[in-house]
């Protein structure tokens, strides 16, 4: 039995060994495809430097040569503009007083039509001009309609007295009309408690919902607060799972218990000397100033950041105005980086499916 447990623990080693070997082989070469990527790129952001260092160069040549010639073109034609600026004046002179002749006959006209419109009522200068021209039909649609209306009035009269001459005989009912009055008033009663059953349910849903979020919150809490005084557990009272509300009391009863332990402990502590409040508060001060130093080391936070500052991980000092055309080195840099991303997640999957395969080989031996 011994020799068949070192034989199999063997196996496992030399297993291990081999995995070990394998993973350190796949990466030396991702190692390797990195620092190979590393180079073909910054060989290429050298060369795109370059070139866009040449063509600021020519840039800034092409604005000063284009610079004279504007200034060459300015004194050549700064005559010929003044002469053009008094013709305009003069022009400008005599369309003004043009203007001042024609906004005198509009506002003649304009208090015309005002007048016109303080009488019509009407605003549209259409709709004035359409009332002129159409009030000899409208006069005779005005003449029908009284017609019209005096035949109607007639005619309601005549049913008017018809109905009164029809219900001279007839008793009014109080009862039915208190009967119908009572159906009404128990309509209205009955809606007013159906709006206020309404507006209770919904704050009830709403404190239902708050409840459920702080439940919710105390059961992680709780699961946390079990993990981190489990060796305080006390075996007559264990933690209760917080599974539903209801266990909630049981639940602080037995971590009042185990907290009243813990305080125990560290007094004892305390008392024996193993422990001491300068300790306590060392640790405390060490601990705080290591997490201080970590943020404010430079590699830490380059290993730890997995989102770079900008899109392409420099900063924005040093990043150029994407033109949007084929030269433009951000763009190339980028599709680079996305070819050798997808490169380098196709090897991953590739060395995972091997290492599976062999898993798979290995389970069915």
């Amino acid at each position: 039995m011994a020799v068949d447990h070192s034989r199999k623990a063997n196996g496992e080693k030399v297993q291990s060994t081999i995995d070990l070997e394998l993973m350190e082989q796949d990466a030396e070469n991702e190692r390797g495809v990195r620092e190979n990527a590393m180079r073909a790129m910054m060989g290429t952001l050298h060369t795109k430097r370059n070139a866009i260092q040449r063509r600021a160069d020519f840039e800034r040549w092409r604005h000063e040569v284009a610079l004279e010639a504007a200034n060459e073109a300015f004194q050549g034609s700064a005559g010929r503009l003044r002469k053009l600026y008094a013709v305009e004046k003069l022009a400008g002179n005599c369309l003004q007083k043009i203007t001042f002749d024609q906004v005198e006959k509009s506002q003649a006209t304009e208090d015309g039509f005002q007048k016109i419109r303080e009488v019509t009522g009407l605003t549209d200068v259409m709709d004035i001009v359409h009332k002129f021209l159409n009030r000899d039909v409208e006069h005779e649609q005005l003449k029908s309609s009284v017609k019209e209306a005096e035949v109607r009035l007639e005619a309601l009269l005549e049913e008017f007295d018809r109905f009164k001459k029809d219900t001279d005989s007839l008793a009014f009912d109080p009862h039915a009309a208190e009967r119908s009055r009572s159906i009404y008033q128990e309509v209205e009663e009955h809606e007013a408690t159906l709006n206020q059953a309404l507006k209770d349910h919904e704050q009830s849903r709403q404190r239902l919902q708050r409840t459920t979020l702080s439940v919710e919150n105390m059961k992680r809490w709780s699961n946390r607060m079990s993990k981190a005084l489990g060796p305080f557990d006390d075996p007559g009272q264990p933690f209760v799972r917080v599974e539903k509300p209801a266990d909630l009391p049981a639940y602080f009863l037995s971590l009042h218990k185990s907290i009243e332990k813990f305080i125990d402990h560290v007094s004892k502590q305390l008392a024996n000397g193993k422990v001491q409040k300068k300790t306590i508060s060392q640790a405390a001060s060490k601990e705080y100033h290591e997490h201080a130093r970590l943020l404010n080391d430079k590699d830490f936070l380059k290993n730890n950041c997995r989102v770079p500052a900008s899109a392409d991980g420099r900063p924005p000092s040093a990043r150029q105005p994407q033109t949007g055309s084929d030269e433009d080195p951000n763009k190339q840099i980028e599709n680079e980086r996305e070819k050798y991303k997808k490169d380098s997640d196709a090897l991953v999957a590739e060395i995972a499916k091997k290492a599976e395969l062999q898993k798979k080989k290995g389970g069915k031996a």
